[in-house]
């Protein structure tokens, strides 16, 4: 599916958007100035916008409690409280300007010379007074939502490989029958502009639930998602659950498989409705070793599916039977020893 074509009036926001960045730049230097980034549509649009002028400007995420973001090159993560946090690390570096996806016709407040007023009231696109005493710029501050997703679209093409409905096997927490989407795997880190997916032309009638197979979830696939009112399951990196808004993380019609495919049992600090799944190669290590991993993603409360195999053989329910009687007094009581999800669901 190709990009879409932006209209002559974003094209006009997008170069002006881009002076309004580069002024900033030869005002206050390429290292004193960085980007704040939420994993938002807004802030997304902003990071791209920023990159067109300063591919490797600081970029800077501000993390909740306990939360870590893994896997994103030049992303720095400062830890809540915000309000705390941002000012101490601010006060060891010397970046004087941020910028940052605040529009006016958002229905929130921003710290403007001084003051907090209603977005809709910032009289332009610059404060010399902002959060944290900041030069605060805001590059797309007249955009509207409408112009935001119109961009991302232009910028972030779909991407569907497949959309197949399974047979009359049930999956774990899925209805029956499931329309199973694949999201391409060739996409680049989403700090990298990672291509959005949008569901469409996608034919879900019967179908009671919808599993999604991604490299990059994102706020914008979640709502897509939801838009055909079925219980989701996103299976992806368990990395990536950190561009997920808690939102989204926890939301009641949406759960997660997150994979750890980095053997050493680095957990997911962030609330999330869904599990963690690890695949089990038992050609390459023993199953004691992934039910160490397994179990410890289980003390951090999460519930686990470990899924044994022999490379490309899939055990089957009387050996994986076999293997839950042998190491039952293992196996914490949030692990469950299953086979691979997308044999569940019977994909034909």
């Amino acid at each position: 599916m190709t990009r879409t074509v932006m209209s002559d009036r974003l094209k006009n926001l997008e170069d002006l958007a881009v002076s309004r960045i580069r002024q900033m730049v030869e005002t206050f230097g390429e290292n004193r100035v960085y980007a704040a980034y939420s994993g938002g549509k807004d802030s997304r649009v902003v990071l791209h916008l920023c990159r067109k002028v300063l591919p490797g400007i600081t970029v800077i995420h501000n993390g909740h409690a306990g939360e870590r973001v893994d896997g994103t090159e030049g992303l720095l993560c400062v830890k809540e409280p915000k309000l705390e946090n941002v000012p101490k690390f601010l006060s060891l570096v010397d970046l004087v300007c941020q910028f940052d996806g605040t529009r006016k016709d958002e229905d929130k407040t921003v710290q403007f010379d001084g003051e907090e007023i209603h977005r809709s009231q910032m009289p332009d696109w610059i404060t010399e007074d902002g959060v944290f005493g900041l030069t605060a710029a805001f590059p797309v501050y007249e955009w509207t939502d409408g112009d935001v997703w119109e961009y991302l679209d232009a910028i972030e093409p779909v991407r569907i490989v497949s959309s197949k409905r399974s047979l009359e096997g049930e999956g774990p927490l899925l209805g029956t029958p499931t329309l199973f989407c694949r999201v391409a795997d060739d996409v680049k880190p989403m700090m990298d502009d990672t291509p959005g997916v949008l569901l469409r032309d996608v034919d879900a009638t019967g179908c009671h639930a919808l599993y999604v197979n991604t490299q990059h979830p994102s706020d914008k696939l979640i709502s897509e998602c939801l838009k055909f009112n079925l219980p989701v399951t996103v299976d992806c990196p368990m990395s990536q659950i950190y561009f997920i808004s808690s939102e989204y993380r926890q939301h009641h019609q949406v759960q997660y498989f997150l994979e750890d495919a980095n053997f050493g049992g680095t957990s997911a600090t962030c609330p999330f409705h869904g599990f963690v799944k690890i695949t089990a190669d038992l050609r390459s290590r023993p199953l004691e070793t992934y039910i160490n991993q397994a179990n410890l993603h289980a003390i951090y409360g999460h519930r686990v599916l470990l899924m044994p195999r022999y490379r490309e053989n899939v055990l089957s329910a009387a050996e994986l039977g076999q293997l839950s009687v042998k190491f039952i007094d293992r196996l914490h009581a949030n692990v469950r020893l299953m086979p691979p999800v997308h044999e569940l669901l019977e994909i034909d």
